[in-house]
């Protein structure tokens, strides 16, 4: 056995213990001072838990000993007091997340609040407007209110039969075909009388001879629309008198359409067969599209906006809401505007027509069929009593101007000259009359000759 000395040095260990002590001491000091301040802390901040932790440090500071035992313990606390800390930053961390959510939910609660108190003051604008419309409110009654509507039922057949709802139709089909072909068949024998040129050179415009050809038209029609509608009447009782004011204005202006159609047939044909074939072919037409043959409604949608327009449909149609249904001006007068319009429409075409064939009458109606030269009528003869001639044409006014003298032209046309008048009277030619007044014997004579020849075949 080795039992040799060994020599023992503990000076070190002294110094080590001796510093060991002095750190304890001020670790221990500055753990005292940590304590009072988080004492401080816990009580500002009412930190329960915080407080406690920090007691038991500071009760574990006042027993611990600079052993292992003591320093473990001590340890411990101040773990205890660091969890208690960081439990603390948390919850503030939180509390502060908290207060930013709660500032938002705030301006949110405001803005919803400033919305909420618009949509108060529009309420109650809302409100004070609908006090105010029910104090104006006429009607009291408790049935009016609560029953606003009335219904009142009345049948498309009145208590007569089908003959009530066909007669608007059947009543037009008459002033359709009578006035069509009647005022064709006035303007026609008109044109082929034998008084016809008499008649073309009289003073009369073309409207006032259109408004006798309508008046004679339409007096023979309102008599007998007058006579059927008494039949109807009190022979079949059909109340044709029903609503009478519109159902007259109807037919008034359905005639006025019917005759002025008639009138531009008249005057734009020259023969009965033609003017025959084309009242019944427009006659025809019209009767087709209406809904006395078959309902506008099972025809092809573009035959029905078209049939709409038709006049023998919309002058039936306004009779038939007259009498039936006892329909009033405010809704039918489209319908009659729709009339009228037609009426307007008609007349300037059958006015501008006839300007047109009066101007061209002459040259068309009086060529003889070998010389192919204008002619009058008989008693529009250009008798000259001074050298006892007649003149019947405008190639014998040559020749008797070429045969007489210079005093006997000057002679016959003054004051007036009455070949310049004879040829604006019998050969409608204006400005060939004026060019003549102031010409003499033989220039008259050169400017007849070239007029013949520019304007009639030799």
């Amino acid at each position: 056995m080795d039992v040799g000395d060994e020599e023992i040095n503990i000076a070190d260990i002294t110094k080590d213990v001796d510093s060991l002590i002095n750190d304890f001491v001020s670790l221990k000091n500055k753990a005292s001072d940590v304590t009072e301040d988080g004492i401080d802390l816990a009580s500002t901040i009412n930190g329960t838990a915080l407080e406690d932790s920090i007691n038991a440090l500071n009760a574990t500071l006042k027993n611990v000993q600079p052993t292992a035992d003591g320093i473990a313990a001590l340890s411990a606390s101040i773990d205890n007091v660091e969890t208690s800390v960081g439990n603390l930053k948390q919850k503030l961390s939180n509390t502060r997340i908290s207060k930013s959510q709660v500032l938002t939910d705030l301006n949110l609660m405001l803005v919803t609040l400033n919305d909420v108190s618009t949509e108060l003051n529009t309420v109650k604008q809302k409100l004070e407007e609908i006090a105010l419309e029910i104090s104006k409110l006429t009607v009291t009654d408790a049935g009016a209110i609560s029953n606003p509507i009335t219904t009142k039922i009345e049948p498309v057949v009145a208590n007569n039969n089908q003959l009530t709802y066909s007669f608007p139709y059947l009543l037009m089909l008459i002033v359709l075909f009578v006035g069509i072909m009647l005022s064709s068949t006035i303007v026609f024998m008109e044109k082929d009388s034998r008084a016809y040129f008499r008649t073309f050179t009289t003073p009369i415009t073309n409207f006032f001879f259109l408004w006798l050809t309508y008046v004679t038209s339409a007096l023979v029609i309102l008599v007998q629309t007058i006579l059927i509608l008494l039949a109807v009447q009190f022979g079949l009782g059909v109340p044709a008198f029903s609503n009478f004011g519109i159902s007259a204005l109807f037919i008034f202006l359905s005639l006025t359409v019917f005759v002025s159609i008639g009138i531009f047939v008249g005057q734009l044909f020259n023969t009965s067969e033609g003017i025959t074939m084309s009242t019944i072919a427009i006659g025809s037409v019209m009767l087709f599209l209406s809904n006395l043959i078959l309902p506008l409604e099972t025809l092809d949608p573009v035959i029905q906006s078209i049939a709409r327009y038709n006049p023998y449909v919309i002058a039936s149609e306004g009779i038939r809401k007259a009498m039936l249904f006892g329909a009033t001006i405010k809704g039918l007068y489209v319908d009659l505007l729709l009339l009228a319009g037609y009426s307007l429409l008609l007349l300037g075409i059958t006015l501008l027509t006839m300007k047109i064939i009066s101007s061209k009458y002459l040259e068309r109606m009086y060529h003889t069929s070998k010389k192919n030269l204008i002619t009058v009528p008989e008693d529009h003869y250009l008798h000259i009593k001074e050298i006892e001639v007649t003149v019947k044409d405008m190639p014998s006014l040559i020749k008797t101007l070429k045969n007489m003298s210079d005093e006997e032209y000057e002679k016959i046309n003054k004051p007036k000259n009455i070949i310049s008048e004879w040829v604006k009277l019998s050969y409608k030619a204006k400005t060939l009359s004026l060019v003549l007044k102031r010409k003499n014997r033989q220039r008259t004579i050169e400017i007849l000759e070239k007029y013949v020849k520019r304007n009639f075949k030799q």
